[in-house]
């Protein structure tokens, strides 16, 4: 991320060397919302990989998947699914979250 100039972007930086355990265990994602200071039911993920995605339903995070990798991935635990950064935007996002935080809550 350092190397690309990326890395002002980012609040934090977790990866699977930080925790005990790796995906499916929610590990990662629980300590990147601990660094942030912020809930896991108020965390949106995005997942290229089955095993992240029940990492993140494991968290008790939303979680939306990737599907633009160069191997096709199981996508079948993906609420919503994109394949292009490019084409999505901020406002995706927010959709998406605001939809799966009224499916929890009904």
């Amino acid at each position: 991320m350092e190397q690309l100039g990326y890395a002002p972007y980012f609040d934090c930086m977790i990866s699977a060397q930080h925790c005990a355990h790796g995906k499916p265990e929610p590990d990662v994602f629980l300590l990147a919302a601990e660094q942030l200071g912020i809930s896991p039911e108020n965390c949106l993920v995005v997942e290229d990989s089955k095993n992240g995605m029940l990492a993140a339903q494991r968290a008790g995070m939303k979680w939306v998947g990737f599907c633009g990798a160069a191997l096709p991935t199981d996508m079948s635990l993906a609420p919503f699914t994109f394949s292009d950064y490019r084409a999505v935007t901020p406002k995706d996002f927010e959709r998406w979250y605001n939809l799966l935080s009224k499916i929890k809550s009904d």
